[in-house]
């Protein structure tokens, strides 16, 4: 991914970079309820912290974060600044440079 590449991902809406996590195997894209086996849904949740989206149950309404068994499982940034940090490590860049770009 390049700078202009990198550049019209970050300018992407929140269900544009929900997606593009998704596509690359970031985040979830979907999970079986341990419960009822029914498929779960994703719902907008303004409570999570790395995505404003959750997977919920539509039978027991059971919810899990995007982020489950993921490597950003547990993390409190939200993914535009994962995505951030993920591309200045990838091309190590360090912060001081990055804050004059």
């Amino acid at each position: 991914m390049d700078l202009h590449d990198f550049g019209r991902v970050m300018a992407l809406e929140e269900d544009g970079l929900m997606a593009f996590f998704q596509d690359h195997g970031l985040l979830r894209r979907q999970l079986h309820c341990t419960t009822c086996s029914r498929q779960y849904s994703t719902i907008k949740w303004k409570k999570a912290t790395v995505v404003h989206y959750v997977l919920r149950c539509p039978s027991c309404r059971t919810k899990k974060k995007l982020t489950t068994d993921t490597m950003f499982e547990g993390a409190h940034l939200h993914m535009r600044k994962l995505l951030a940090l993920i591309y200045l490590w990838a091309y190590n860049i360090c912060v001081g440079t990055a804050t004059t770009m």
